[in-house]
């Protein structure tokens, strides 16, 4: 079995989160792009905010992507700049 990041390695689509958001300061619609990556057993999500977490090799890959988005999202929510639409 390979491991996560040999899986995250052999995606063919983008690897990023693009998350819709209203700019509280301008009332826009903005999209935030976070671009995911793993390095040394750990997987980021690095855009407007940094996000991260350690790989645990007992979980699949889609559970560690599910994590990581909704650690970007506790983001979001929890910043004075933006909104989830």
């Amino acid at each position: 079995m390979n491991t996560i990041a040999e899986q995250f390695a052999q995606i063919e689509k983008m690897r990023i989160f693009e998350i819709e958001v209203t700019n509280k300061n301008t009332g826009e619609n903005e999209y935030l792009i976070f671009d995911i990556s793993i390095d040394n057993g750990v997987m980021w999500a690095v855009g407007e905010f940094d996000v991260f977490i350690e790989i645990d090799e007992n979980f699949t890959l889609d559970s560690h992507l599910d994590y990581l988005y909704s650690d970007v999202l506790e983001k979001i929510t929890n910043s004075d700049r933006y909104e989830l639409n």
